[in-house]
């Protein structure tokens, strides 16, 4: 499908979804709101010395490689049509723009091909007093999910089908149910959703946040997973995550603890992982700066999103690129100092590993696991060019021991947006 033709399938699929027409009196008159965005999205990495930082590189292998995407989303809401009801829907396309013939290697995302569109989300919502429920494919918050939530680092985020119930009849405490049964991918397609973390049923979760201490955010979460499938495809029941957060200030400082764990499997050559973290944040005259360390220990799961690839992690010590190596069996450390400068904000990061026996190999890597030391300087600049307009670039550095003599890589990433 040409670009410009799924485009238009795209904003006619919701023009007649809605029926009515995009208006700013219209949308006043019935209650629908209506947003959208245009995104291009370019990394590049070099393998570990093994290509240059701007090769096109074979898409099966990371010598020196480069991926790209151009998008376009709509969405459109109406919070009341009826009865407390409302509902939702958002359709995103994805194309390559043909730059995978001689530019990149591939897309950093897709919907099913070179050039596609996805549903990224569609359901309906019921509100009364003070609970609210949404059922169908929507976007799951970290600070309430942290082992399901929705990633924002691609060109478009991914999503979840799911049943979501919030209430707030306890003063100052927010309750929180899901039954998580399916999701697509925060890397790969926005079409291809499958069950979540290969369960044979839905997964269910409960969250109880407080802030009933002035200053202090208490959060605790539980899911439980039954018929989870192990990896040799048989059935194992009864595996669980649980995890708290405690947020609070300490004069003009930010202080947070975390802690929790992934197990529950009754499977031969698994084991539980524990892990806990620390961190201190806060403002000194035009500099932000935030010191986090982390410690996962040596089980065989990993303390990570669960949703396809389980990209990111809850834990304070992420970085741009360092999750699969604070996920199990390592002690972490991040410093970030950032500065409001040249009309944007420049953020600048050290992140360090020590890793043990049952370590994941580093993102982008080879497949090179096990104990050792890993290091990462992130280098970022953000700015909105006008209020609809954001940016964002990001040089990266890896260093990784267990890659042998060409242990540094190279990495960069930027993207624009316009919000309309």
């Amino acid at each position: 499908m040409k670009k410009t033709a799924l485009y238009t399938a795209m904003a006619s699929s919701l023009l007649l979804a809605s029926g009515t027409l995009l208006a700013e009196d219209t949308n006043e008159s019935t209650g629908w709101d209506y947003k959208g965005q245009a995104v291009v999205y370019y990394q590049t990495a070099d393998g570990y010395g093994r290509g240059g930082l701007f090769d096109q590189g074979p898409s099966d292998t990371n010598s020196g490689w480069a991926a790209a995407a151009a998008g376009l989303q709509l969405t459109a809401t109406n919070k009341d049509i009826t009865n407390g009801f409302g509902v939702g829907l958002q359709l995103s396309g994805l194309s390559s723009l043909g730059l995978e013939e001689d530019i990149v290697s591939g897309m950093v995302q897709n919907a099913g091909s070179l050039n596609d569109a996805a549903i990224t989300q569609a359901y309906v919502t019921y509100a009364a007093n003070k609970t609210s429920v949404k059922y169908g494919r929507q976007e799951l918050p970290k600070s309430l999910s942290p082992f399901a939530f929705t990633e924002g680092w691609n060109a478009f985020k991914n999503t979840f089908e799911a049943l979501l119930v919030v209430n707030s009849d306890i003063k100052d405490t927010t309750l929180v149910f899901a039954s998580v049964s399916e999701h697509n991918n925060s890397v790969g397609s926005l079409n291809d959703f499958s069950d979540f973390h290969s369960a044979k049923g839905p997964a269910y979760m409960v969250t109880a946040q407080n802030k009933s201490i002035k200053g202090v955010t208490l959060t605790g979460s539980y899911y439980a997973i039954p018929d989870a499938v192990s990896s040799a495809g048989s059935y194992v029941t009864d595996a669980e995550a649980f995890w708290l957060d405690a947020g609070f200030k300490v004069g003009k400082a930010n202080i947070g603890l975390q802690g929790g764990y992934i197990g529950g499997l009754s499977l031969t050559g698994t084991s539980d992982t524990k892990a806990f973290g620390a961190k201190i944040s806060g403002k000194i005259d035009k500099f932000s700066y935030s010191f986090a360390f982390s410690s996962a220990d040596d089980g065989t799961l990993n303390i990570a999103n669960l949703a396809g690839a389980g990209v990111k992690t809850p834990l304070y010590t992420q970085g741009a690129l360092n999750q699969n190596v604070i996920k199990r069996d390592s002690d972490s450390f991040k410093a970030t100092i950032s500065m409001s400068a040249m009309g944007g904000k420049f953020i600048g990061s050290f992140l360090t590993s020590d890793m043990g026996d049952t370590a994941l190999s580093s993102t982008f890597g080879l497949g090179v696991s096990g104990s050792g030391t890993y290091n990462e300087y992130d280098f970022i600049y953000k700015k909105s060019l006008t209020k609809n307009i954001p940016i964002f670039a990001a040089f990266i550095i890896q260093q990784d021991d267990r890659q042998g003599s060409d242990d540094y890589q190279n990495f960069f990433r930027v993207w624009a947006r316009y919000n309309f």
